[in-house]
């Protein structure tokens, strides 16, 4: 007996011995503390004190503001403006009630970027026993201009991805650890909840990972999995009986969190169009073409199989390859098109992708073959099955959900990018081992596999990624203009923006406080003037119409004033054919800026008229 203990350890130590530096517990810390350095290093690079110039980043703003003062969800006008992530502007109203404003709202969301790359490499780090891994993937991550961009403004982006990092952190303790006392495991299981729905109120794509959990607990309540490893033997800590408590804990307090916001929105009784959150873009946006904004039906079958098959093709073939390995260069460089009327350009519009190349669909079944093979060497973690089903059932929302520009795409794969690509390095390296294995036995070459396999990767992207953090750091600081100060027109501003800004103060001195005016993005109006008429801001179509449709649209919400300018250009793609047709009922009231031959154009500020104007000279 005493023997095979000695023979037991002898094999024990020479597996120790063998066991991969890569694996080393110990080096845990060492890749925790480099991705806190490179942190500290990269973030403030590429930080950007202003409000970014995205309506939403503005809408949760303003909003974080009216919650801060007392006022609830409403809009400048006293009318209830409910967002379409709540949690937002609750974080948001919370730091300005502590006395922060915009550059302490911009650095929570960098913390909460910070936070959950520590989650997450501490889960891909307990998922695989293997720090290469996990820290690079954590690494690339982090790097990715993508997400740093997303970080550095008033958006759902991070919030949504910390708290879905949060639900993980704390699920898997409930799967996994030994030992858990009844009152942590439930502290662990309420807090688990609340993190779910901390993520679907910041984004309705949050309901799935719910979904994902009750699936898997399902599971290990009908298969009696080893869910839980528990010293206690009284049946309070039985498998089958905390996996239905913990369905049942997980659906209530979702349950009720979404009655008691739809209570909040339906006592609002004189509000015309009283919404929660099931009705937002989410829902009422559901049956809408976002080629032309147009509603359609469940009935039109064919618009259905080509939506499918679109958004499909597009996120296996586009969108998850480069959410995965490149980042945007130059997000706000403005497109140009052809001439348009008063020597204008299109500018900015981001067409549909046409089908993907032959190169392009070999790369994305190469990625989603290697994820695939990735994810199911860790087919005996329960853990990782709910990932995956948590990224099945979003994709399944996606195809829906009108993601037709690839442009947008990279937003909506934010929470699922680092696990893709953790599967996918995964699947590199051990494919690589298999293939070598097939020639060679060395024990030594095996170690080498992922190492070697890892640095030619980085030595492929890595360069791209350096360029990328360049150029973000480089336009960090000239991106947009600080709405609490003078706008300097000598600083390195983009010049359609400063244009845009110039025409919305015109617009605030010269412009009646009753007007109602026309133009994309008010809210960017609103938040850089500090001005807050009377009238509405109304925000145009930003699909293709034709004049009629334009003129009925603005007749519809009688419309005074139109503001054209080339820093958004959506108003450009809608009005222009109008103004084209029928020039007698627009006048041009004032052109800013603009340098044609270097392909700057002018930003106008249009008067409409239904009736139409008796004098046209100015046009």
């Amino acid at each position: 007996m005493k023997q095979q203990r000695q023979a037991k350890n002898k094999k024990s130590k020479s597996t120790e011995a063998n066991t991969n530096w890569y694996e080393s517990k110990k080096l845990f810390w060492l890749g925790l503390a480099i991705i806190a350095l490179t942190y500290i290093i990269v973030y403030p690079q590429i930080f950007d004190p202003k409000v970014a110039d995205l309506e939403d980043n503005t809408y949760y703003y303003l909003l974080g503001h009216s919650l801060a003062d007392g006022n609830g969800y409403t809009d400048e006008d006293g009318g209830l403006h409910l967002a379409k992530s709540p949690m937002v502007p609750i974080i948001n109203s919370v730091i300005i009630t502590l006395g922060g404003d915009i550059v302490a709202i911009k650095m929570a969301n960098g913390i909460m970027f910070f936070l959950s790359l520590v989650m997450l490499y501490y889960l891909l780090f307990k998922i695989s026993s293997n720090v290469l891994l996990a820290f690079v993937t954590v690494l690339l991550i982090q790097l990715n201009t993508n997400f740093l961009f997303m970080s550095t403004i008033i958006m759902s982006e991070m919030p949504y991805l910390f708290f879905l990092m949060a639900s993980l952190f704390m699920f898997y303790a409930i799967m996994n650890y030994n030992n858990l006392t009844t009152t942590k495991y439930y502290l662990l299981l309420i807090g688990t909840s609340l993190s779910v729905v901390a993520a679907y109120n910041t984004r309705p794509f949050g309901a799935i990972w719910l979904i994902a959990m009750v699936l898997v607990l399902l599971f290990a309540y009908v298969y009696n999995h080893k869910l839980l490893k528990s010293k206690y033997n009284a049946p309070y800590s039985s498998k089958k009986y905390r996996s239905i408590v913990s369905i049942l804990i997980l659906s209530a307090i979702f349950l009720i969190s979404i009655f008691v916001w739809k209570s909040y929105t339906d006592s609002y009784q004189t509000i015309e169009r009283p919404e929660y959150i099931f009705n937002d873009n989410f829902t009422n946006n559901f049956l809408v073409d976002a080629e032309t904004g147009k509603p359609t039906s469940f009935s039109d079958f064919g618009y259905w199989s080509n939506r499918f098959t679109y958004n499909a093709s597009q996120y296996t073939f586009k969108i998850v390859p480069n959410s995965m390995f490149w980042n945007h260069i130059d997000t706000f460089k403005p497109a140009t098109d052809h001439q348009l009327a008063f020597g204008l350009r299109e500018l900015g519009l981001r067409e549909k992708d046409a089908n993907p190349t032959l190169p392009q669909i070999l790369l994305g079944n190469i990625v989603l073959i290697i994820i695939l093979l990735g994810a199911i060497q860790y087919r005996k973690n329960i853990f990782v099955w709910s990932i995956f089903l948590f990224i099945i059932g979003s994709f399944i929302i996606l195809y829906t959900n009108q993601i037709v520009f690839i442009t947008d795409g990279f937003r909506y794969m934010q929470a699922l990018t680092p696990f893709l690509l953790f599967f996918f390095l995964t699947g590199l390296v051990k494919s690589a081992q298999w293939l070598v294995g097939k020639f060679s036995k060395s024990s030594g070459l095996q170690n080498a596999i992922a190492p070697l396999v890892i640095a030619i990767f980085l030595a492929i992207v890595m360069p791209h990624y350096i360029l990328a953090l360049q150029i973000e750091m480089e336009n960090a600081a000239i991106r947009h203009p600080d709405p609490n100060s003078d706008v300097d027109f000598n600083a390195p501003y983009h010049k359609q923006f400063l244009d845009y800004l110039s025409a919305c103060n015109w617009i605030k001195h010269n412009v009646p406080d009753s007007a109602i005016i026309g133009f994309r993005k008010p809210k960017i109006y609103m938040i850089y003037t500090g001005s807050f008429k009377k009238g509405i801001y109304m925000t145009m179509p930003a699909f293709d119409s034709n004049p009629e449709e334009v003129l009925e649209y603005l007749d519809k919400w009688k419309v005074q004033y139109l503001l054209l300018d080339t820093w958004y250009a959506h108003a450009f793609h809608t009005i222009v054919p109008a103004i084209q047709q029928y020039p007698e009922k627009f006048n041009i009231l004032q052109q800013i800026g603009g340098d044609i031959p270097n392909g700057i154009n002018p930003t106008y500020i249009v008067e409409y008229n239904k009736n139409g104007f008796v004098e046209t000279e100015n046009k």
